[in-house]
Formats: C-alpha cells, sequence, structure tokens
C-alpha cells in the first residue's frame, strides 16, 4: 500500500481529522467557538439519544409523579371519606332524614361536571402548575369545613363546593403529563399516578380505624375531616411552590435537557408545544365519532369506579364486621387494586396496545359484582365474597388509566386533549349520582339492585371498547387501501395527527409506537468517533462552518445591513438559532411548509421569499399566523394580496390584527416579482387592504448568484439593486412606508450591502458552501459541510465504487466533488457512485472512507435526516434537517 495515500480509514479519535482547515482560519473561528458553543448547546436537538431520553424521563418520574400521586391521594380521600364518616355515626349525628345522605354524596357531582371544563379550560390558559395547587387548597379547606358542620344543610353546601373544586382537578393532571411525556410513556406513569386513589381509599380506611379509636367529647368523624382538610391545605402550599410550570422552567433540568423534552413532545404528543388555547378550534373534538364511543366509556365506567369509591366500607359491612374491622377490611381490596393497575398498564405500556386491556379490567369489574350479587349466604362463602371484593376493585382502576390514555394518544390537539378529558372524565364522575341512588338502605346489607346494575355497566363498557378498538383497526386498514401503502401513527406527522380523522394520513395509534423523530434503530450519539458513523452521512465541520458565520457577519454587519440568512440551505431550527446568536436578524424560507416545521421546531422569525397562492395555503398561512406572529410575506400580484386580506377578516383571531407583507420584486429573475412598472398600483392596493401591512420590497437577483466573473458579477448586481432602490424610492414619495428593502444571496450579498437604501440580505449558502458556488465566488467561505461515504468494491485497476449516489447527492448542478481533488466522482445511479484516479495517485480499497463535496447543497440536504456535526473526530452535535421534504 502507498504510504502517502490521504484517504480515511477508522481511526482512533485523537488522529483522525476529517477537514483541511488552515491555522488562520481555526483561530478566525475560535472566538466565534467560544461564545456560541457555551450559549448555543441547549438549542441542539438530543432527539436520538435514548439514554438522555430516559435520563430525562426518570428526572420527571422522581420529581414529578411523586407530587402529583400525593396530590392525587389528598383529592382522593377528600372526596371519598364520607363512606368512613357514615360508618361512625354521621348521619345520626346530623340527625338526616331517610334519603338525606344520599342527596349529600349525589350533590357533589353536580357542581363536579358543570364545571369541570371550563375549570380545566382556565388551567390550560393560566398553566396546571398553577391552578393545581389552587384546587388542592380550596378543597382542602371545604374538607376542614366540613368538621364545623352540624346538620345537613351545611354538610350538603360543602360538598358543593368540594365538587366545584375538584372538578378540574383529575383532567389538568392528565394534561400536565402529557407535556412531559410521550405517548408510549404514559399509561404507566398515570397507573403510578392513578394507584394514590386505591391507596388513598386503602389508606382513608387505616385512618378512619386509627382516627376512630380517639376517645373525646368531639365525635370521632370530625376528626377525620380535621386532619386529612389540614393535610391538603399544607401540601397544596408546598405544591404551588415545587411543580414546574413546564419543562423548560424546570430548574432541576439543564438547558441542554429542556431542549430535548420540548422537542420529545413536539414530535410524539403535541403538535403544538405550549399551544394556545383557541376554544372554537377545541370544540372541534366533537366533530368525529370516537369521541362520543370515548364519552360512553367513561359513563360506563363511571358506575363501577364510584360504587367502589363511595360504597367498599358499606359492601363489606355485609360480611358481618363491626365498624372498625369493616373500615380495616377495605384496605386490601385497595392495595390489590393498585397493584393489578399497575400490573394491566406496565402490560399496556409493553404490548403497546389499549383496548384489550381495557376490556380485561371491564370483565374484571363485571364477574366481582355478578359474584357477590350471587351469594345468597355471605357467611357460608366468606372468602369468595371477600374476594369477589378484590375483582371488584381490581376491575375499576385499570381502565380509568388506559382509557385517559387512550384518547390522549388519539389527540395530538392539546386544546381538544384537555377538552375531551374535562368532558369524559366528570362523565365518569357524574354517574356517581348513579351509583348514590341504587344502592338504597332498605336493601342493606345485599344492595342486590345495586350490585347487578354495576355488573351491567361494566359488561356494555367492555363491549364499546371492544368495538371502538376494532373499529379503529378496520378503519386504519381501509385508509391503508386507500392509500395503497400500509402507514400506522408512527409514520404521520404529529402535524397531521393535530387535524384528526378529517384528513386522510390520520391513522389511529389503536397500537401505539413511540413517535421518534427518525425511524431507524441506527442511533449515533453524541461523544461517538467520527470513524464509527455508518454511509453515507451528512456531516459538518464545526471549525470551518463556525469560521464561514464569522467571515460573513464581520464582513456584512459593518456595512450597516442586517442579515436574514435564508434557512431553505439548513432547513434547520438549531442552526437557524445559532445565526441569530451569531449577528442574524431572523430567517427565510421559500415555502410554507418550511416555515410551519421551522416554527413547529422552535424558531419563529421568519420570512417567506414565496407567494403563497390558493385557499388550502392561505388557509394554512392562516393558521400558522394565528400561531406565530413574527411570519412575514411577500406578494406579487393584487389577487394574491386580497385573498389573504379576506382570510384575515374572516379569521376570528385575526380580522383584528394585521400581517407584514412585502412587495415582490421583479429585478431581473423573471421569475416571480411584479414588474417595476407596475409596483406602484400594487403597492397601493396592498396598502389600501386593511389586515396587511406594507413594510418592504423584496427583489430577488436569483440569475446572478453563480456568475463566474466577479466584475461582471458585480456590475450586473449592481444594475438590479437600482431598480430595487429605485422602485423602494418611488413608493415612500407615494407616502407609502416602507422599512424594508431585502435582497441578495451568498453571490452578490456582499455588493447588495454596499448600495444605500437596501437594509437587509439573504444569504444562505455560504454557511456549507458547494462546488457551484465555490467555482463561482471562490474558496472565501470552506466548505464544511461534506457526505461521508464508504468505497464498496473495486472495479478495475483505478475505479472504485461508493455508496453514494442520487439518493445522497444531487446532480442538478453537476457532479459532486471528492474533497481530496486526486479522485473524480461519476454517478452510478440511485445507491452507487464511483471513484477513478490517475496513475501515480493512491490507490482506493475496499473499507476505505472519503468525503463528497455536493454540488448543490441546498437540494442535497434535503435528503437526508441528519447533520452530524464535529470536531476534531468526535461528533459534538446532531441537528435534524427540521424542513426536510416540505416542499407545499
Amino acid at each position: 500500500m502507498n504510504q502517502n495515500k490521504i484517504t480515511m480509514r477508522p481511526q482512533t479519535p485523537e488522529k483522525e481529522d476529517l477537514g483541511v482547515v488552515s491555522d488562520a482560519e481555526r483561530e478566525a473561528a475560535g472566538s466565534v467557538h467560544d461564545d456560541m458553543h457555551t450559549e448555543e448547546s441547549a438549542e441542539t436537538a438530543r432527539v436520538i439519544d435514548r439514554i438522555a431520553e430516559r435520563q430525562l424521563c426518570r428526572k420527571f418520574d422522581f420529581r414529578i409523579l411523586p407530587v402529583l400521586a400525593v396530590m392525587y391521594l389528598f383529592n382522593a380521600i377528600d372526596k371519598g371519606n364520607l363512606g368512613n364518616a357514615e360508618t361512625a355515626g354521621l348521619s345520626k349525628d346530623l340527625n338526616f332524614e331517610p334519603g338525606q345522605y344520599n342527596l349529600v354524596i349525589s350533590i357533589f357531582f353536580v357542581p363536579y361536571v358543570i364545571f369541570a371544563p371550563p375549570v380545566a379550560l382556565l388551567g390550560k390558559r393560566f398553566g396546571p402548575a398553577n391552578v393545581l395547587p389552587i384546587l388542592m387548597l380550596i378543597f382542602g379547606s371545604m374538607t376542614l369545613l366540613s368538621a364545623a358542620t352540624t346538620n345537613f344543610g351545611g354538610i350538603f353546601a360543602l360538598r358543593w363546593f368540594l365538587g366545584m373544586a375538584e372538578a378540574g382537578f383529575f383532567p389538568l393532571v392528565i394534561f400536565y403529563l402529557t407535556t412531559f411525556y410521550r405517548r408510549g410513556e404514559l399509561a404507566r406513569r398515570l397507573a403510578i399516578f392513578y394507584a394514590a386513589s386505591n391507596i388513598a381509599n386503602a389508606f382513608s380506611g387505616l385512618l378512619a380505624f386509627a382516627v376512630f379509636h380517639i376517645r373525646s367529647s368531639l365525635l370521632v368523624w370530625r376528626y377525620l375531616f380535621l386532619i386529612e382538610g389540614a393535610a391538603s391545605v399544607l401540601f397544596a402550599i408546598f405544591a404551588f411552590w415545587y411543580l414546574p410550570r413546564s419543562a423548560s422552567e424546570a430548574q432541576f433540568l439543564g438547558e441542554e435537557e429542556k431542549s430535548l423534552a420540548f422537542y420529545r413532545i413536539q414530535m410524539d404528543s403535541s403538535s403544538v408545544v405550549s399551544e394556545k388555547l383557541n376554544i372554537r378550534e377545541s370544540l372541534g373534538i366533537f366533530k368525529f365519532p370516537s369521541t362520543y364511543a370515548f364519552i360512553l366509556i367513561e359513563v360506563c365506567l363511571g358506575v363501577p369506579i364510584q360504587s367502589v369509591g363511595l360504597f367498599m366500607p358499606q359492601i363489606i359491612q355485609r360480611l358481618g364486621y363491626d365498624t372498625l374491622k369493616t373500615n380495616l377490611y377495605t384496605v386490601a381490596p385497595n392495595v390489590g387494586g393498585a397493584a393489578m393497575l399497575l400490573i394491566l398498564a406496565f402490560s399496556s405500556d409493553y404490548a403497546r396496545m389499549r383496548f384489550p386491556f381495557i376490556m380485561l379490567g371491564f370483565i374484571l369489574t363485571f364477574i366481582g359484582f355478578i359474584i357477590y350479587a350471587a351469594i345468597d349466604d355471605v357467611q357460608a362463602n366468606l372468602q369468595l365474597a371477600y374476594f369477589a371484593c378484590f375483582m371488584m376493585v381490581w376491575g375499576t382502576s385499570a381502565p380509568s388509566v388506559l382509557l385517559s390514555s387512550w384518547y390522549n394518544n388519539n389527540i395530538a390537539h392539546e386544546g381538544r386533549r384537555l377538552l375531551l378529558t374535562s368532558v369524559g372524565v366528570p362523565c365518569a364522575n357524574v354517574m356517581g349520582l348513579v351509583s348514590s341512588n341504587i344502592f338504597r338502605k332498605n336493601e342493606a346489607p345485599k344492595y342486590e339492585t345495586a350490585l347487578i346494575t354495576t355488573a351491567c355497566f361494566g359488561g356494555a363498557g367492555a363491549l364499546i371498547a371492544g368495538l371502538l378498538g376494532f373499529y379503529m383497526m378496520f378503519d386504519n386498514w381501509r385508509r391503508n387501501r386507500a392509500a395503497g401503502v400500509k402507514t400506522t401513527a408512527r409514520d404521520v406527522p404529529t402535524k397531521r395527527l393535530r387535524d384528526g380523522p378529517s384528513v386522510p394520513e390520520f391513522r389511529c395509534p389503536h397500537q401505539l409506537s413511540s413517535m421518534a423523530t427518525f425511524k431507524t434503530e441506527y442511533s449515533p450519539r453524541v461523544g461517538d468517533p467520527l470513524s464509527s458513523l455508518d454511509t453515507p452521512s451528512m456531516i459538518v465541520d464545526l471549525d470551518l462552518m463556525e469560521s464561514n458565520i464569522s467571515k460573513l457577519m464581520n464582513k456584512l454587519l459593518p456595512m450597516g445591513v442586517k442579515v436574514r440568512p435564508h434557512l431553505k440551505t439548513t432547513k434547520s431550527a438549531t442552526l437557524a438559532k445559532k445565526l441569530v446568536a451569531a449577528g442574524a436578524s431572523g430567517g427565510c424560507v421559500a415555502k410554507l411548509s418550511e416555515a410551519e416545521a421551522l416554527t413547529g421546531a422552535g424558531f419563529d422569525d421568519l420570512l417567506i421569499t414565496c407567494e403563497i397562492i390558493g385557499p388550502t395555503k392561505v388557509n394554512r398561512l392562516m393558521n400558522l399566523f394565528q400561531q406565530n406572529r413574527n411570519i412575514r410575506i411577500v406578494v406579487d400580484s393584487e389577487e394574491g394580496a386580497s385573498a389573504i386580506n379576506e382570510a384575515m377578516q374572516a379569521h376570528d383571531e385575526l380580522r383584528e390584527t394585521q400581517i407584514p407583507v412585502l412587495l415582490d420584486l421583479d429585478v431581473g429573475l423573471h421569475r416571480t416579482g411584479v414588474a417595476p412598472d407596475k409596483a406602484l398600483a400594487l403597492a397601493r392596493h396592498i396598502a389600501s387592504l386593511p389586515r396587511l401591512k406594507l413594510i418592504g420590497v423584496q427583489g430577488y437577483e436569483g440569475h446572478l448568484q453563480h456568475l463566474h466573473g466577479y466584475e461582471e458579477r458585480r456590475r450586473e448586481c449592481l444594475a438590479s439593486m437600482k431598480i430595487l432602490t429605485t422602485t423602494a424610492e418611488l413608493l415612500k414619495k407615494d407616502g407609502l412606508v416602507i422599512e424594508v428593502v431585502t435582497t441578495g444571496g451568498t453571490g452578490t450579498a456582499e455588493f447588495c450591502a454596499t448600495v444605500p437604501g437596501v437594509t437587509e440580505v439573504q444569504p444562505g449558502s455560504f454557511i456549507f458552501m458547494d462546488t457551484d458556488y465555490r467555482n463561482a465566488v471562490g474558496r472565501f467561505y470552506g466548505n464544511s459541510l461534506t457526505i461521508l461515504a464508504t468505497v464498496l468494491s473495486t472495479q478495475g485497476e483505478r475505479q472504485v465504487t461508493i455508496d453514494t449516489g442520487l439518493k445522497s447527492l444531487t446532480t442538478d448542478s453537476g457532479l459532486a466533488e471528492c474533497k481530496d481533488e486526486r479522485y473524480a466522482y461519476g454517478c452510478m445511479g440511485d445507491e452507487h457512485g464511483s471513484l477513478s484516479w490517475e496513475e501515480g495517485s493512491p490507490e482506493l480499497c475496499v473499507g476505505d472512507r472519503v468525503e463528497m463535496i455536493p454540488s448543490h447543497i441546498d437540494p442535497t440536504i434535503n435528503l437526508h435526516d441528519v447533520y452530524y456535526a464535529y470536531r476534531k473526530g468526535v461528533v459534538e452535535e446532531i441537528w435534524a434537517v427540521d424542513s426536510r421534504g416540505k416542499v407545499q
């Protein structure tokens, strides 16, 4: 083997240097790196680092779940302690008349249902972490005051206010958790949280057992309310201080972890994280038939849950024990219910399915109540009767958690998700009205009517859950058949799942798949040596890239112009933020879908440089502008301007706002843009439209970017700039407000910046460069992005085949080039290319690695999912290509 060969083989990171950069360039890049690396490390999306994800989830598990579980434990205790108090003589001590105890139980559920949706929506508006502790403080206070009641009217009124305070609690907790966890992570966390309800019932029985041993002149059930109410009030104060408002405000997370938390939820829970509440959009959840099926299942679930929660002490009283033992014997079934809940929930997450486990829970409920109702002589069948009590609790807990997870998994729109939860959960709880009225004292202790009625609701719930689950499977099959391709929910972008079943791409996640940003088990991590990357891979030399950024900013910013880089090159929100940190004043995109993707990924200061035409695009623009008021657009026709104005006026939330508009001027490209002699008329028309705000003029001289002669390119560029600035002055003289004059690209930005009147330039490719630009403008900027390739096969004496063809490198601007210029590239199809060399050059062998420089950087990047950014042979950052494939 020739020892002078300069090709790459797998080496240790210390020896591997994949970039050719001079000492001067590294020194120039150094200051940029020192500033940017520390400030921007948080902007890197580590979504493919599974270890980092697991560590993040563990932090949520240990920091958030225990507090929420304790809060819900007190919630359940304060709601259900009436049954314990009743066994100690509450009705007798307060002189209840026949039926009044049932009324006290029932009245709780009226405000619970009425106020659940508005309280939950207020929680969305002001933040669950703020509202949940306030609700806890209120319901704890109501429990405290219950200790002072002396008659039916007092306890009746307090139970009303208790229902109001607890109305939105459970829906808000579920919504709060969906802002931290992915879909496939949710059920087992909800199970741990919801197990607090079972533990609460068990703890309530134990606490009642202990309290009822107190010997005092004060009635013992008053001690029960005092102790439980005071604990709730004190813990509410702690929770208000402790709970993070969002992942981005969690003090126990580092900046990098906060960034990861944002992208996790955006990709696999909420299409728009922390989405602004829109009541009209949220009400759209009721357009879908599946919504009503979910609500029906909640109704069927409500009767068993409330029967167990409110009347388990009375059910166990049938076994013949005294008051103290009755409360003690409620403990074991509730603990068993918590255990079964965890078993079914973890099994559901493991199997990645929901409805079969919901059905199983309902079936257990059905069997438990039927067995207990069928026993005539309880004393002769004591063990069977007590076992039936366990089955009752087994079957009520799990369906509640899994059902909430099921429909929250199906809804990527935050407002709709919260609204359905705030309607569904109260529908389950309002069935306490049924439970509280079917347990009649004249049927005590057997309560045959109550047991059979509850069993029937359990059986109906199993049937409806099964029908809905199988319908979802059928609907997915039907949609796949119509589309001619098998697609699952994991294959559909969360942004499209947000629109629900009304869009053809929607697939019901009846069988869960965690939606990952990158659908591959191959997941390189930060810190890996570059030599470990599979090929082809898109790699970025951070030193060279930062040098390119520094060179451009140092050249253009002193000229007094703003730099708004064109992000159709990078397609990355992370890189957009890096550019802003280096001095840029926002970014440009060519297409509306690119703006949607980058906004969703957290970058919002965007100019869309192509016209938005057609009802579909205009409607999408309205939705985007509603979420992101930093969007700017261009128009080059009266028709286009009028259509956008009409859509703004028709939109409830936009009819009082204005969208910033630039007049798109043709300065010689003849692609888009109004002719200069028609610009004034169009500008006047834009200014006359109430919902459009004319702020400037755009003129792009794209036909000049790759002119090879420096002087010719400069001369032609200045001629185009004269058209642009003269037209801008004409508009100003007419009284129009022209604040922005934006233009230029990598090949002309330095000329545009010298022209008086130009306020902003739009270079894009400078950050990475390609062979086309290098041949036109020289080597001022380095080729910081390359495609890493591997030699697959030897073909002849001086030719090899590499694994990099049309799927990795575009050819619209000619063929790519090997970074080592001694090797000439030839395209050999979709997957393969060739490298050949002249006699005397070092030979290439199978397994050697080479770097390819793209001929046209923008469409090449569009072929790849991720960038691997490295320094000194080690992967330092991994960035998503956020707007890959966004061509609409």
